[in-house]
């Protein structure tokens, strides 16, 4: 079967990166309302398309993390099949009237231009952060969480490119800013030092749980956290009632490689494969990308 449909034009490798990064990003565009009790409600950050797209930024970057680890070309694959559905679902809610109705083409695309500069600019920060002490990680946080965000009164950053207050992108927003009362404004700057340690704290264990997963468990996504072996986007919620641990791997423990061929002289890509329909793609080598 893996043979007829590369005949046809559909790469494995190319399938198992779009059907793994599809369930990766479903669950992690949502992240910001299942643990929104934090990210608006204890940080304070505004409820806008900017907070969104800043708070699954954040996350998407942890991942793309992970997925550096893994063999080449696979990790490539991953991380620019992960970015496609972030960036084509950042302009369909721009777009649709289920969220901010932005109906003028050049006002979408120069918005869209702006995520990308702020999408490259976050990774340098974060990449600098990652192997930086706290501190920088705390400033990097700080100016891509609550600056990119148009956040207003939060540990002094003001959004300096935030748009017209008529522009839907940020109206609610905007509201949400006004109907806070003098000493709510008070409370919420007082608790930023400690919610920016809470981030902190945070970003560090979540790389350290994604590192400890197995290269099969990123690759196989649905499959292997079916089997209790866990998930890349099995995220904690900031805050201290985070786990405070994290379990390490056994030591002298290897990661499967998952270009080892199996018993039944199957690699992991052409299981996964098999275990839903093929996704059509061009060859690797051809194929643009839609966001880099």
């Amino acid at each position: 079967m893996i043979n007829v449909a590369s005949l046809l034009g559909y790469s494995p490798r190319r399938t198992a990166a779009v059907r793994s990064t599809n369930h990766y990003y479903n669950v992690t565009s949502e992240i910001h309302d299942r643990h929104a009790d934090f990210w608006y409600n204890q940080c304070g950050l505004p409820k806008s398309f900017q907070a969104w797209f800043q708070i699954t930024n954040l996350h998407i970057y942890l991942l793309t993390v992970r997925f550096r680890g893994l063999p080449s070309p696979i990790g490539r694959n991953f991380t620019q099949e992960l970015i496609n559905h972030f960036f084509i679902d950042s302009e369909y809610r721009m777009q649709s009237p289920n969220y901010y109705n932005v109906k003028q083409q050049r006002a979408v695309k120069a918005h869209m231009q702006d995520l990308l500069s702020q999408h490259h600019g976050s990774i340098m920060a974060f990449d600098e952060a990652l192997i930086n002490s706290d501190t920088v990680l705390a400033s990097a946080l700080w100016r891509n969480l609550f600056g990119a965000a148009w956040g207003k009164g939060m540990g002094g950053v003001t959004g300096s490119k935030a748009p017209e207050p008529e522009n839907p992108l940020v109206a609610a927003a905007n509201k949400d800013e006004a109907s806070l009362t003098p000493q709510q404004e008070i409370e919420r700057e007082a608790n930023f030092a400690t919610n920016l340690e809470q981030m902190v704290v945070w970003f560090r264990k979540e790389t350290f749980r994604l590192d400890s997963l197995s290269d099969e468990a990123v690759i196989y996504a649905l499959a292997m956290n079916e089997q209790g072996d866990g998930s890349a986007v099995d995220w904690s919620k900031p805050g201290p009632e985070a786990e405070e641990s994290v379990q390490d791997e056994q030591e002298g423990q290897e990661k499967p490689d998952p270009l080892q061929k199996g018993s039944d002289g199957k690699d992991a890509f052409e299981r996964a494969t098999e275990k839903g329909p093929a996704v059509p793609a061009q060859e690797e080598a051809n194929q643009p990308a839609v966001w880099s």
